[in-house]
Formats: structure tokens, sequence, C-alpha cells
């Protein structure tokens, strides 16, 4: 029963443009037959009062049933609420006193009451809906998905400066002042760490905790993803400052220099500035003793091509592209190169979750690519706990698409 109730709440957004489209053509009608005195042609209009005044008390009833789910400013809505129930009066009433075709200055009143209420109550649903200020918004202060450019990017406040503006751009339409689904705000500081109905939505250093970031990174076509797929989306830039930011602790109070930014989020932060970025640089390799040549030749009589990773260099990479079957003779060689292993190849349904658990003891790969593997959600601990991985691809891969996203595995 509960679920037939929210249900018919629901229906509001539909049936309040019913009482809209037949109140305006039956006023435009009216006013058209009172200015031609056309008494005949004005019975028509009757009909037409009569379906406006049913819709418009059907729309305050699934307004009402909608109201109650507290995702809104009550304020606003006990405005548009009282308006709605004040146009549904009106159209009634005036209905009543023109069915016979009759028309005095009293009912001509009625008309441009009834005119004036429906610009209003719009107004307030539109502010419900799409925020502040909607009707009257003109082109500059329309939201835009760029954020503003930051004249100085290292001094710049991390939540002030570039987090809030995205979250105000994308989520505050429907967690702001005005509305709060899931009785969330995300509009500043005190109202992201209270959460909404299931609880918090933000854990400082724990990407996967974070619910408000795994609701970004659902696949569009989720329920549950956010923004939903019809309003704008995060573009890949924004998504990498967000998980930036709760990876560094989600603090509100530090600037982008004092979360000591590295390569991974340099292009986002570049983007939003022209002034040169303070990036932490890349620490080079340790040296490294020259990898066992013997087991390089067992992985190459198997199939496995490995190349150092550089000329020079004794870091190695290796593609398991033309290996046919994976021995634990090929297991056993790939972890005793482990020292100088930190790239590797091994894609499709060859490789399973042994395979990734075997490979687990690779503790310096940096780059791990397992693109259409035969792995369940079992790798998904051993993934995580390689220390240096940087690049993880699981495309294709059975493991679903919110571990896939909401790992982040830059360092």
């Amino acid at each position: 029963m509960d679920g037939l109730i929210d249900f018919f709440g629901r229906l509001h957004p539909l049936l309040v443009h019913l009482p809209i489209g037949f109140l305006l053509i039956g006023i435009i009608i009216y006013w058209w037959n009172r200015i031609s005195k056309r008494q005949e042609s004005a019975l028509l209009t009757s009909p037409i009062f009569l379906l406006g005044a049913i819709a418009a008390v059907i729309s305050c009833a699934t307004g009402y049933v909608l109201s109650q789910s507290s995702d809104y400013d009550m304020a606003i809505v006990n405005g548009h609420r009282n308006a709605g129930l004040l146009l549904a009066l009106i159209s009634t009433l005036f209905w009543w006193l023109t069915k016979n075709g009759r028309s005095t200055m009293f009912t001509a009143g009625l008309s441009i009451s009834m005119l004036g209420l429906l610009v209003w109550t719009g107004h307030q649903g539109a502010t419900l809906t799409h925020g502040a200020g909607f009707l009257f918004r003109d082109g500059s202060e329309a939201r835009s998905d760029a954020i503003k450019p930051i004249a100085n990017v290292n001094e710049a406040m991390v939540y002030a400066d570039i987090i809030q503006p995205i979250l105000h751009v994308k989520c505050t339409g429907c967690h702001g002042p005005e509305k709060q689904k899931g009785k969330l705000r995300l509009d500043n500081r005190d109202h992201i760490l209270n959460g909404g109905k299931n609880g918090n939505v933000l854990v400082g250093g724990d990407l996967e905790k974070s619910e408000m970031l795994n609701r970004m990174l659902l696949p569009p076509d989720d329920d549950d993803h956010m923004p939903p797929k019809e309003k704008g989306q995060l573009s890949q830039h924004q998504v990498a400052l967000i998980k930036w930011w709760i990876r560094k602790g989600a603090s509100f109070d530090k600037k982008v220099k004092d979360l000591e930014p590295d390569q991974s989020i340099h292009a986002a932060l570049a983007a939003l500035g022209t002034t040169p970025l303070d990036i932490r640089p890349e620490r080079p390799l340790p040296e490294v003793k020259v990898a066992d040549t013997a087991l390089i030749s067992v992985l190459r009589r198997s199939g496995v091509i490995v190349v150092p990773i550089a000329q020079g260099s004794n870091y190695l990479s290796a593609n398991l592209l033309n290996c046919t079957h994976i021995s634990d003779t090929v297991l056993q060689a790939l972890k005793g190169i482990s020292e100088q292993l930190i790239w590797l190849k091994a894609e499709g349904p060859l490789v399973n979750d042994e395979f990734v658990k075997q490979i687990g003891t690779c503790k310096k790969l940096k780059r791990l690519s397992l693109a259409h593997a035969t792995l369940t959600e079992a790798s998904i601990k051993t993934l995580q706990e390689l220390p240096a991985l940087e690049y993880l691809n699981l495309f294709g891969t059975s493991i679903s698409e919110r571990h896939k996203l909401s790992k982040d595995f830059s360092r």
C-alpha cells in the first residue's frame, strides 16, 4: 500500500500540467468570447474549466503525497501547496458561475486571478524542481558545467575553490537548500558531513566507503547513478578531482599545495588555471640487479614477451599475448623476476583468480592489464594489496563496475 501511495505522489509532475493546459486554454477562449460578445460559443468553455478544476484538485492531492517525502524545502512547498489549493478553489467557482455561459465583471476578475495563480504556482514548482530563480534566471546566471578559472591553483582552497563549485553545478539541484533527495544536502561542509537518510556519504581517506563518490561512478543506466543520466554528468577531470580530494582526507580547509598533488592529478588541476603547478616529481626508480636470464628464457619459450621498459633499464615488461598455456612453470618464472617486473599484460580467458593470486607476490607492479580475464570479485583483495600499482585494466571482466571504478590505484 505504501508503494502505491508513493507512486500516486510521483504522478504529480505529470498531472500538474493538465490544469495548466486546460485553464490557460479556457481563459484564452473566455476572453475571446467576452470581447467578441459571442454568448453561444461561451458555453463551450464550461467543459474545459470543469476538466481544469478536476485536474487541479487531483494535482493538489498528488502534490500533498509527494511533499511527505521530506525531500523539499517545506517553506517553498507550503507556498506552492497553498497557491495550488486556491487555484483549484477559484477554478471550481469560476466553472460554477460560468457554466450557463454568463460573464460578469466578477468572473472576469476571477479569470485574471486564475492566470496570476497559474504563473505563481508554476514558478514555485519550478523552484522546487530546478532551484531558486529558475523562471527569471538569465544566461549569465545559468549554471555552467565549467568551474570558474582559478588565478593561482597552488594557493587555491581545495574544497571552497574546486570541490564545492563542482557539487554546486552537478549536485545541489537535487541536494541543496530547496530540494533534498534522500534527505541529503551537499551545499556546505556541515550538511555533507551530516549525510542523508542512509547515513554518511563521505569518509575522508576511504574511497570505498564514500557513497557520494560511489554513486557518481556507477554506470549511467544504474538507477542509483548520480547525477541521473538525464542531468549533466561530471567530466573525467571532475571525478578525478573529487577522488583525489577524498583520498587525501576530504579536508575542508587545506590548499592544493598542502595536499602535495602528484602526476596522477596534474591534468585535472592544470585545467583549472593558467599558473604553473607545484607538482611533486615522480620518484626515480631505484637501481635493481639484472633479472635471471634463465627465467627470462623459460618465459620466452612459453610465448611470453619479456623486454626492458627502456634502453639500459633492468626493469622489465611482460606480455602473455602469445602464451597458449599458463603453466606453473610460467607462474614461478614470473615470481622469480618480481624484483624487475613492473609492467604486466595478462589478458584473455586463460587468466583467472588463481593467476592473480600468484602474481600478488609481484609487489613492484606499477601497470597491470587483465582485460577479458576470467576473474571474479575474489581477486579484488589481492589487487588492492599491490602497493605500487598505478594503472589497472579490468575491461571485459565480470568484476562489477562499482569495484572497477571506485578503487583509486594512483599513489
